[in-house]
């Protein structure tokens, strides 16, 4: 590709990525205002004490679900480890905590490495 056409192809890029963004905010500003109103049917249903309710356009009901909060990790790993409980463990590795063990020449037989490549995108404010 010649330079002038990856400018073209970037300029456009970059154009597109504006567009995207004024319409992220416009989709994150209704999910906040949905977000509201949901917590405020939610205590009207229970005001009522009601489960859900239908309407012309659809229903609602209140669903739950149990999560648990990590107070000590040192106590929750001692008693997956100790209880056969590993099952409440995550497996997801934290990035910046592996590259710095493998910067400082750290070597795990059991983590298999990759790379994810990105185009990092800067957008100049008018």
């Amino acid at each position: 590709m010649t330079t002038s056409k990856i400018g073209t192809t970037v300029t456009k890029f970059l154009k597109l990525k504006q567009k995207i963004s004024a319409q992220n905010k416009i989709v994150t500003d209704l999910k906040s205002e949905a977000a509201k109103m949901e917590i405020d049917i939610i205590k009207q249903l229970e005001k009522e004490k009601q489960q859900g309710t239908t309407v012309t356009l659809g229903s609602v009901k209140i669903s739950e679900t149990l999560h648990g909060n990590v107070k000590d990790k040192n106590k929750l790993l001692k008693y997956a480890t100790t209880k056969d409980a590993m099952q409440l463990m995550s497996i997801q590795l934290s990035q910046a905590a592996y590259r710095e063990m493998v910067e400082d020449g750290k070597k795990f037989s059991f983590i298999e490495p990759f790379h994810k490549k990105k185009l990092s995108v800067g957008i100049k404010r008018s």
